[in-house]
């Protein structure tokens, strides 16, 4: 069995929770314990899932555009519904009261786009072109931005879109790259994380300004584990609302293996990255469980399993092994003499957990 490519879940207005899993070519739902087959025949890749008046939408890239919707289930058994005329789309997106579609199948940088507050999704009948001067690149993601704008990522470059203008407003962002992958980008508060060929970034509007963003690197001190990457495409990333709502988590291949293999994660309030190896992820979703209670779980790359992260202070028993690095300091003055009598330690520590402090001068402990 091949890897879980895709997962999504939303929670529809009835209260009703769908939780989709894409695996093998195939569309699965999970009811109770069980997942239940909805249809396959799928190009084996990735789906992008969004959710409008109830209804989920997905694309791929390669296969029709389909829709489902559970309360079509009760009346002919007709799960999943096609639609061959609709964009075939890599990236699906909803901003305001518009739905979004782009990376479309032999379309380098077309983004199409629904009318405003439509009555479904079925067509997108507006398209631009996202044309940059150097060369026709390849549409690799979208964000929302505030003032229900968006930014489209090429390759090499980004764009400001409104479509809500008359004309379509389009132009350059300031920032002088692309992003490597849709799944990368996250929206955090009014800025969004994104992985770009060198860094990840925050894009943000300028301040006492609209309409103008530019963006901040956000992983200097990470860059050696981003360019050991061979295929920063298969990078995914996951903020939740519920679990962890001040992190971002990246998972990347930092070890030319094809697959994302070790996750990278950013605390937002205290701007630090913590890197946890052994985790193969295609994405990360919070799942919200029968009790209501909020779960972080992963399309697992192997043997089509999904997992959840752990928050105990343990794995299934055996201790979990962390260094923590400080800067490095000479104090302006390396020759100096220097005496340090005390050393503080801050943060959430279990009652078992064990710490040893080592101190390393010109690259040996002591």
């Amino acid at each position: 069995t091949e890897g879980v490519e895709s997962l999504y879940e939303v929670k529809l207005t009835s209260g009703v929770i769908v939780t989709l899993a894409a695996c093998s070519g195939a569309l699965y739902r999970l009811i109770g314990e069980d997942w239940i087959l909805l249809k396959k025949g799928f190009t084996v890749s990735k789906f992008s899932f969004i959710n409008f008046k109830n209804v989920i939408y997905f694309s791929n890239g390669t296969d029709d555009y389909h829709d489902y919707d559970v309360a079509r289930e009760a009346l002919a058994g007709n799960l999943v519904t096609n639609y061959p005329t609709a964009p075939k789309a890599k990236y699906l997106m909803i901003v305001g009261v518009t739905a979004y579609a782009l990376g479309i199948k032999d379309s380098l940088n077309e983004l199409k786009y629904t009318n405003a507050a439509p009555t479904d999704l079925q067509a997108y009948t507006n398209n631009e072109f996202i044309w940059d001067d150097r060369s026709r690149e390849v549409a690799t993601g979208m964000v929302g931005l505030p003032s229900d704008a968006i930014a489209v990522f090429l390759e090499n470059s980004a764009y400001y879109v409104d479509t809500i203008t008359n004309p379509v407003t389009i132009k350059p962002i300031d920032y002088d790259g692309g992003c490597q992958s849709f799944r990368s980008i996250q929206r955090v508060g009014n800025d969004a994380f994104f992985l770009a060929e060198d860094a990840v970034y925050s894009l943000s509007q300028r301040q006492a300004t609209e309409g103008t963003f530019g963006s901040t690197s956000l992983s200097d001190k990470i860059l050696p584990i981003i360019q050991t990457g061979s295929d920063l495409s298969t990078s995914n990333a996951f903020r939740g609302k519920r679990v962890m709502p001040n992190h971002y988590y990246l998972n990347i291949d930092d070890s030319n293996s094809g697959f994302p293999t070790t996750c990278l994660v950013y605390n937002i309030r205290l701007q630090a990255w913590t890197r946890y190896t052994n985790i193969a992820a295609n994405q990360m979703i919070e799942h919200e469980d029968s009790d209501g209670n909020f779960h972080i779980i992963i399309a697992n790359v192997f043997s089509g399993q999904i997992k959840e992260i752990e928050k105990d202070f343990d794995d299934n028993g055996i201790g979990i092994p962390v260094r923590i690095h400080t800067g490095e300091m000479d104090f302006d003055d390396p020759t100096l003499f220097k005496v340090i009598n005390e050393c503080d330690i801050s943060g959430f520590v279990s009652e078992t957990a064990e710490i040893n402090v080592t101190d390393e001068i010109d690259g040996d402990d002591n």
